[in-house]
């Protein structure tokens, strides 16, 4: 027994040595095996944040864009409304000013062309709502003058009646002095 017992207790230590060896080895590696798999997460993590981050500058790139087409969409509308726009009197005033008042080319200076014209259409209004006050004071003044012509010749078409009621008054008066003066 006692030879056996030996090999026992040595195969005992070996084993157990073994299995420290084994326990530390496995110990480390799972330290290391959870210490990767943190790792990892925090890289998902991060990643996370910046695919979230680029996502969201993707919708704010996303909604700009949705708005520009929205805004080109009314702008080509208004600009369609403008060309349709029956415009019967701009050629006339064209040809009175000599000058071109409207365009259908783009070009860089469209805005000082804008200026422009709305500069000489606000003038034309201006100069034709002074045409328009000098008018009604002409239409007034006229209007008191036919006031004053129809009055008068109310007083000649009754002068002659009024000369005979006078001179029938006065026949007898006349009468009269015609008496004494013979």
């Amino acid at each position: 027994w006692g030879e056996q017992t030996a090999e026992y207790i040595t195969l005992i230590n070996t084993i157990s040595k073994d299995f420290d060896t084994f326990y530390s080895k496995s110990t480390s590696n799972l330290i290391e095996i959870k210490t990767l798999a943190r790792y990892i997460h925090l890289k998902v993590e991060e990643r996370k944040k910046i695919s979230d981050q680029k996502r969201n500058i993707v919708d704010l790139l996303q909604l700009s864009l949705e708005n520009l087409q929205y805004k080109e969409a009314f702008l080509r509308r208004e600009i369609k409304a403008c060309r349709d726009l029956a415009t019967p009197c701009l050629n006339e005033i064209e040809k009175e000013l000599n000058m071109q008042l409207g365009t259908t080319i783009y070009h860089e200076d469209i805005e000082a062309t804008n200026d422009n014209t709305m500069a000489l259409l606000r003038k034309e209004k201006e100069d034709r709502k002074l045409d328009m006050n000098r008018l009604e004071e002409l239409n007034n003044e006229s209007k008191k003058k036919l006031d004053q012509l129809d009055k008068k010749r109310k007083f000649l078409d009754e002068l002659p009646t009024k000369i005979d009621q006078l001179k029938a008054a006065t026949t007898d008066l006349r009468q009269h002095f015609t008496t004494i003066v013979d």
